[in-house]
């Protein structure tokens, strides 16, 4: 029931308004990897995460899921209710709350561990649009845990104009979603965290021009 229910919502409905009104252009389904992969992006505006899971290849709808706080999304059952049903969310608890005994990222683990795909933004807040803060390094431990994960960078441009943070309006604009290449040499995902973080930044930022 859900596929059916996000194919409709994304290719039908929410694709061609956000690429007729809006103005977004949409990478090809083909520039996804096949198999596991951490999506990555810089984050600007609530549009993000509905932008990338349209541009989801149809079949990659059920197994890609974006990571999001729980004390934000999750903050009462119809909200909880909506993000999993519509976006496929994964709720990360910081420790102690809820009940919560699991670190965010030993939780993100597990969700790779069952042969999920997620889409993270590592800067861990929206920012000002096509700026970028340092990234936090959640992304890279989860990369150097699961070797046979891919990383797919990703840029977006116009997304903070098209729905600036802190303002629900909807602005007609020029949007983009970039997507670099999705290897990673060994010997690159195993330097220290903090330059494999630096390494994951960069991809990201190369899109950007």
């Amino acid at each position: 029931m859900r596929l059916p229910a996000r194919f409709v919502l994304y290719r039908l409905i929410l694709r061609p308004f956000l690429s007729l009104i809006i103005g977004v252009k949409f990478p090809k389904a083909s520039d996804f990897p096949e198999g596991q992969f951490i999506l990555v992006s810089n984050h600007n505006s609530h549009l993000d995460t509905v932008s990338l899971l349209c541009s989801l290849p149809v079949n990659r709808l059920r197994d890609v899921h974006p990571a999001a706080a729980a004390d934000y999304f999750a903050r009462n059952k119809v909200m909880a209710t909506l993000c999993e049903f519509f976006l496929n969310t994964v709720f990360v608890r910081r420790k102690g709350e809820g009940g919560a005994v699991l670190k965010p990222l030993d939780e993100l683990d597990m969700h790779i561990k069952d042969g999920k795909s997620l889409i993270l933004f590592p800067e861990g807040t929206r920012g000002l649009p096509e700026q970028i803060v340092d990234f936090k390094c959640g992304a890279a431990v989860l990369l150097q845990r699961n070797p046979h994960v891919k990383l797919v960078p990703v840029f977006m441009i116009g997304m903070g104009k098209a729905m600036p943070k802190g303002d629900g309006l909807l602005i007609p604009t020029e949007c983009e979603i970039r997507i670099g290449k999705s290897s990673i040499d060994e010997s690159i995902r195993s330097k220290p965290v903090m330059e494999l973080t630096t390494f994951i930044q960069n991809e990201v930022l190369q899109l950007r021009s």
